[in-house]
């Protein structure tokens, strides 16, 4: 029977967890997602438009999806950018299933008069190379994950003389200080790769999610504040791997150790919760931030390509 696309609904919300599970599980690090995390992450995600989700179906089961998601705050920005992301179960690749996919995510962002897509992907997992390639994608960009065994312990980096460092649980944590955390994260990451600021909603919506385990450090000088570390335990990996999800340090406040000891003080939460490892994703081009990691036991471990389109 010939495959059936129709548009994401709500009531597909448990079908998209399974085969984004199914799909993802080839993925280094991949933990599996619910749907009681997706209602949160992923319904109440600002930028979230269920026209631009297409669903795969073939008797009647879901067997694949793409997204194309154009994020609000990258057009005010004056970045005409949308990102676009395709999973299949294994059964159906290499069928046309994944390429249709990919046209129609790309097709809704022409649609929008998007003009370029971005498509990132692991570049050693042979389906999702050959998408990237038979649609033209450029290379422009890759990323490390960077490892660190907690079994070593996590060297002392003192804050700076008048630096001082507020750590707010992520759950429940007050509205004012996600604000006020989601700005210095902004403007520390201003001059980074392809850049444009990220939403306060999303970081208040994750303050929503059932059974997480993360932590906002603010660093302040004066009070004003100069830096941002975001620390969790992963979902679903019992309790064995912490990540360092966000670390940034405004530009005005740099070369003085806030990031080493911002750096420490998220490792040291993370050991404290007993984890087996300590994850952090970072820019492969960014030279300095990779001789800090790699100080403090952080290796790469994967790696994933961005890839773009012009439309």
């Amino acid at each position: 029977m010939s495959v059936v696309y129709r548009t994401f609904e709500r009531a597909m919300l448990p079908e998209y967890v399974r085969v984004s599970n199914e799909s993802g599980k080839e993925l280094p690090l991949h933990q599996p997602e619910s749907a009681e995390r997706l209602e949160v992450y992923f319904l109440k995600d600002p930028d979230f438009d269920p026209a631009g989700i297409f669903m795969a179906f073939r008797d009647g089961q879901l067997v694949g999806f793409s997204e194309a998601e154009i994020q609000k705050t990258r057009i005010a920005a004056g970045k005409s950018q949308g990102f676009v992301g395709v999973e299949v179960v294994p059964s159906e690749r290499g069928q046309g299933v994944e390429e249709e996919l990919m046209a129609k995510a790309l097709g809704f962002l022409k649609d929008r008069e998007i003009r370029e897509a971005i498509y990132t992907f692991h570049p050693h997992i042979p389906w999702r190379a050959k998408l990237a390639s038979d649609f033209d994608f450029a290379y422009l960009r890759r990323f490390y994950r960077l490892k660190r065994q907690m079994s070593a312990p996590v060297q002392d980096a003192p804050f700076p003389s008048g630096i001082a460092v507020e750590r707010v649980p992520g759950t429940g944590a007050p509205k004012e200080y996600i604000l006020e955390w989601v700005d210095t994260f902004n403007r520390s990451f201003l001059d980074h790769f392809n850049f444009a600021p990220s939403d306060p909603q999303n970081f208040l919506n994750w303050s929503e999610v059932p059974d997480e385990n993360f932590v906002y450090s603010l660093a302040r000088a004066d009070g004003k504040p100069v830096g941002v570390c975001m620390s969790e335990m992963e979902h679903g990996s019992n309790n064995e791997e912490g990540w360092i999800d966000i670390l940034g340090v405004v530009p005005e406040a740099r070369r003085n150790g806030l990031g080493r000891a911002l750096l420490a003080d998220g490792l040291r939460w993370i050991e404290a919760q007993r984890a087996k490892t300590a994850i952090l994703g970072v820019d492969a081009q960014n030279e300095k931030a990779l001789t800090l990691y790699r100080s403090v036991g952080l290796e790469p471990l994967t790696e994933s390509h961005v890839h773009n389109k012009w439309l």
